[in-house]
């Protein structure tokens, strides 16, 4: 194990010497691709013994576990953003809104229901339901979610 150490540890050196002496050229890129299988070989080089040997790699009883609440952290803010954005698109086109993103498990492709309020400052009266359906098929299409899982409604600002 020390000499096959040792014996990276000169190919490395080797490396950013070679770097440092070769111009540049069209053979650089040549000489650059036998170095490189010369890394890969001196790497490489204790397998075959190792597998030669009978060599048992044994892990033991190792178990990973996912750190649940950083995954719940990570999901929350995922669909912190993806609000964010849909009330920026609705922003574009002439909306303010609050939207909330139900989702189950915290995943964004499972959404369970999205709640739109669409905040009545320059909205007129006559078009409401129009507004609101608009709202509806604008973000059912944009969050990908079924239009009956979007509800939407008008509220005082």
């Amino acid at each position: 194990m020390k000499e096959w150490l040792l014996s990276v540890v000169g190919v490395i050196c080797l490396g950013l010497l070679l770097e440092i002496v070769m111009p540049e050229g069209q053979t650089t890129k040549y000489v650059r691709g036998a170095f490189s299988l010369l890394v890969i070989f001196v790497i490489a080089s204790p397998l075959p013994s190792f597998f030669k040997n009978g060599a048992k790699l044994e892990l033991g009883e190792i178990s990973v576990n996912a750190d649940e609440t950083y995954v719940a952290t990570i999901e929350e803010r995922r669909v912190d953003e993806f609000e964010k954005a849909l009330e920026s698109a609705l922003s574009k086109i002439g909306y303010d809104t609050d939207v909330t993103v139900f989702v189950s498990d915290g995943n964004l492709s499972d959404i369970v229901k999205v709640d739109i309020k669409i905040f009545k400052t320059v909205l007129d009266d006559e078009n409401e339901n129009t507004h609101i359906a608009t709202v509806r098929e604008f973000v059912a299409e944009k969050s990908g979610a079924d239009i009956s899982l979007v509800t939407a409604e008008i509220v005082w600002k």
